[in-house]
């Protein structure tokens, strides 16, 4: 009777871990429909709002006055102070009243503001189809855009902003790295390294190949070391293109193509000085680079 009763037992949990199988598996069966359900929606949403983005975009640009905008850079001076552009743009809607002017003007450096604008007479293209051929100053960034003028009525609209002097200056990066410092009752031990790269070819604009580039080059580069903002060391390691110190060196370029030109260098050093209080001092560096068309580019470290 026992063993009846045991066995009973042993059948009915056999059964049930059956069922809570079964049970499992169609849980299982759900979540993953669930799942599925909802990446489907997820998929659907981003579709949904993929397709909003492009019609907003399309009717954006189909209510634009300025529309089928193109640049190129004809010419680039051998000594970098002009450039010469060609724009091609046309324009929705207009009457014969119209003229049509292209305004430029230089950003001032730091900000997005332009101090004055010029205004440039086009070329009627026929068939609202305008253009412009302009030379200006190279060194600046430029903000650009059309205006028609009537007795009555001026409409306006910008065109683009090329941003020549940004890119100029990017191509020399100046990387510092503070790496350790050690002070103790106004005497401080300073360790870091400095990473100079710089890419003078100006492969990123048109014509550039019949430009100098060895005035892009790097001639001077000076490094200065503030102790609390005062002055502690100045070193000199790179003066009328020569290294003129024993911790600086040129490295050779890892990957690079001979289609890019670049020069990069390398300096480290551990310097030592008083600084002007027993308390903690803050210190910095500050890297100055000059090319040969005597531009200059700095760079500031944090303080450590």
């Amino acid at each position: 009777m026992k063993k009846r009763i045991l066995y009973g037992i042993i059948i009915l949990i056999f059964i049930l871990n059956i069922k809570l199988f079964f049970d499992i598996s169609c849980i299982k069966d759900e979540v993953n429909s669930v799942k599925n359900t909802t990446s489907h929606l997820d998929n659907k949403i981003n579709n949904i709002s993929s397709n909003v983005s492009k019609t907003l975009n399309e009717f954006y640009e189909e209510k634009k006055f300025v529309y089928n905008v193109e640049h190129e850079v004809l010419s680039l001076s051998k000594d970098l102070k002009e450039v010469k552009l060609d724009f091609k743009w046309s324009l929705r809607e207009l009457s014969n009243e119209y003229n049509v002017y292209l305004l430029y003007g230089a950003v001032e450096e730091g900000t997005q503001n332009v101090a004055k604008w010029n205004e440039v007479k086009v070329q009627d293209l026929q068939n609202l189809n305008y253009g412009c051929t302009l030379s200006i100053p190279y060194q600046n960034n430029y903000q650009f855009k059309v205006i028609a003028k009537s007795d009555k009525n001026t409409i306006s609209e910008k065109l683009m902003d090329i941003p020549f002097l940004d890119k100029f200056n990017k191509r020399i990066n100046i990387n510092l790295m503070p790496n350790t410092k050690t002070s103790s009752k106004g005497h401080a031990n300073l360790k870091f390294a400095i990473n100079i790269l710089n890419k003078y070819d100006l492969k990123f604009e048109n014509d550039s190949t019949k430009i100098n580039e060895n005035m892009l080059k790097m001639k001077n580069i000076t490094v200065k070391v503030y102790s609390n903002s005062n002055l502690k060391s100045e070193i000199k390691i790179l003066e009328n293109g020569v290294l003129k110190d024993k911790n600086a060196s040129y490295v050779k370029p890892f990957g690079m193509t001979k289609d890019f030109k670049i020069e990069e260098i390398h300096y480290e050093d551990n310097i030592e000085y008083d600084t002007d209080s027993n308390e903690n001092s803050r210190e910095k560096i500050e890297v100055i680079v000059e090319d040969y068309m005597g531009k200059v580019y700095k760079n500031i470290s944090h303080e450590i």
